[in-house]
């Protein structure tokens, strides 16, 4: 017998809104497939008839809505009469129309953004001359990262970068405008490069094998000069000399300190940092910060050193916490939580993963503050569907992906698996396995794009790490925040930080030390049908174990009139009643 309407809705959980989690996916969708029709040589030829007919079908539809829900029936908005006059299916045409027709619209809006944008990059003068090869030219840049170390052998560091101007000709002396971010590598002068300063350079314009992104490669001629155009702001000098002063803290821990320490608080490990103009690293034997990383790559908890949601929560439980002892008015609490948002972004190094959770964060603030309570989904969607319109190159970020289905499997299946592991694990630890393992569900099949091995105690390894992570993230943010002004104080925030970072080095070199730490598996796409299909059984065969346990721990007594089962203390509360009895029996 079906639940009545009324009773259905009473039962709705507020906190798992997921009505616009399908027009996120199909927001990605259409941003990832206007950047395929960019880049497709075949189709180059027909852009500027796509993109009419894109904008020619998104009008239509979402002018068709409207006017399809003013052709009902009045009374088909009751529903019940008019369902059963015209049967199910009918009914369900005429209703289900218009939001087929509104999905379709928000396909078409995020393929015609994607495909606007992907074509304006294309035909951007950098990109051009960067495809040809033109060799040596004179281009303006706007730094918009820290300077790390470069992962080339021929260049010394490197830096992300907008390219405002670029000269073209034999003679440079045509100046063409130009908005491409770019990848700047180099020696001493590129390690001298401010963060949000304007400069002038000479360099090579190359496209990357890698990702076909631009590189700069900064010219070493006799006569090639850096020439500051306009300095940085004073929020970003401020937020670089907190950076300096940090690193400089952590550059008295120890080795694992030194590299871990600054990855746990800042997103970058510490033998990726630069602490000086010069060029200057934070002390770290190579071979040693390589072990590091590799260790921690083949346990699965790479993650922990990249600044994600969590470092975001942590802010804002302190904001809260505050603001719940001095009771100021909403409006103060969401600006500063907003403020202290902005200022974290500032601090850290810039990623895909801490643009998602500033923006996430930001629209929970919102929320907030206009009286609706924290839903996960609706955020994250809401959150996607924004940053793709403003940013349609998120659709193939990796990082941008990998950030958001981490957070998609905690906030879907996190709570239902945990509900199914309880009564054998207990509460605690089935809340921790339960979140470890949506998360990695959800991931796994994106990081087999990336690397076709799979970390076999990635669970065990975040299980023995998850006491520690809060705490030693909060002493590295405090050790962050203090460094510019009371350097002893964050020291100690920081030795204590490496206190934690020591405990995971130990467990990913225990976990991910030994070859038989990960499994290959099949690359590509292939490789990630088998890891959904794996992921499925798996699921159902928790289901299913966790239904054979509960019949076994209910048949002691006969159903009830109500559909209940008599009580039976479960096998684990059985044993430890024994074990405590037993203990009390011979005075243990």
């Amino acid at each position: 017998m079906k639940r009545p309407r009324a009773e259905c809705a009473s039962m709705e959980s507020g906190a798992r809104d997921a009505r616009m989690l399908t027009v996120a996916i199909i927001v990605w969708c259409g941003a990832w497939l206007g950047s395929r029709l960019a880049s497709d040589p075949t189709l180059a030829r027909m852009h500027a008839a796509v993109l009419p007919a894109v904008m020619g079908t998104l009008s239509a539809l979402l002018i068709c809505p409207p006017i399809w829900r003013s052709m009902l029936p009045a009374r088909s908005r009751d529903g019940a009469a008019y369902r059963r006059q015209v049967g199910k299916f009918s009914f369900l045409c005429f209703r289900g129309i218009p939001t087929v027709m509104t999905l379709c619209a928000a396909f078409a809006a995020s393929t015609g953004c994607s495909l606007s944008w992907s074509t304006l990059r294309l035909s951007d003068a950098t990109f051009i001359l960067a495809a040809q090869e033109s060799g040596a030219s004179d281009v303006t840049i706007h730094v918009r990262s820290p300077v790390t170390v470069s992962p080339l052998r021929s260049s010394k560091c490197t830096a992300d970068v907008l390219v405002t101007a670029v000269a073209s000709g034999k003679a440079h002396t045509l100046i063409l405008p130009s908005r491409f971010s770019a990848t700047i590598y180099g020696d001493d002068p590129v390690c001298a490069l401010q963060r949000d300063a304007l400069y002038s350079i000479q360099a090579e314009l190359g496209v990357s094998s890698f990702d076909g992104g631009v590189e700069l490669r900064h010219s070493t001629d006799a006569g090639a000069e850096t020439v500051l155009v306009a300095e940085a702001s004073i929020w970003w000098r401020s937020m670089a000399y907190v950076q300096q002063r940090f690193l400089s803290v952590t550059s008295r821990l120890g080795e694992q300190g030194r590299v871990l320490v600054p990855g746990l608080t800042m997103g970058v490990l510490g033998q990726e940092t630069i602490i000086d103009a010069s060029g200057g690293q934070v002390g770290v034997d190579a071979a040693y910060a390589r072990g590091v990383k590799e260790a921690f790559t083949r346990s699965g908890i790479m993650h922990l050193m990249v600044v994600s949601g969590g470092h975001f929560l942590l802010l804002s439980a302190l904001v809260r916490w505050v603001a719940n002892r001095i009771r100021p008015h909403p409006v103060v609490t969401a600006v500063t939580s907003i403020v202290a948002v902005c200022i974290l972004v500032s601090a850290v190094y810039p990623s895909d993963a801490v643009w998602r959770a500033a923006v996430m964060s930001v629209l929970g603030v919102v929320s907030g503050l206009l009286g609706r309570r924290a839903q996960a989904i609706s955020q994250l969607s809401w959150t996607v569907i924004l940053m793709l319109f403003a940013q349609p190159r998120f659709a193939d970020s990796y990082g941008f992906a990998f950030s958001c289905a981490a957070v998609l499997g905690i906030a879907l299946a996190e709570r239902p698996l945990a509900g199914q592991l309880e009564d054998m694990l207990g509460k605690a630890m089935a809340g921790l396995i339960a979140t470890t393992l949506s998360a990695q569900a959800f991931t796994l099949p994106i990081q087999l794009l990336i690397e076709s091995e799979i970390p076999v105690f990635s669970v065990p390894a975040n299980l023995l790490v998850a006491p520690v992570i809060d705490l030693a993230t909060m002493f590295g943010l405090i050790a962050l925040g203090s460094a510019w002004l009371l350097p002893e104080l964050a020291y100690a925030c920081a030795w204590l930080s490496s206190v934690g970072t020591s405990l995971m080095y130990d467990c990913a070199r225990w976990l991910g030390g030994t070859e038989f730490s990960t499994v290959g598996w099949l690359a590509g796409v292939r490789g990630v049908v088998l890891m959904v299909v794996v992921e499925c059984l798996l699921l159902a065969l928790v289901v299913s174990v966790h239904r054979l346990y509960a019949k076994a721990c209910a048949c002691a007594g006969e159903e009830q009139s109500d559909g209940s089962f008599a009580y039976r203390r479960s096998i684990r509360s059985a044993v430890a009643f024994w074990v405590r009895e037993s203990r009390e029996m011979f005075d243990v």
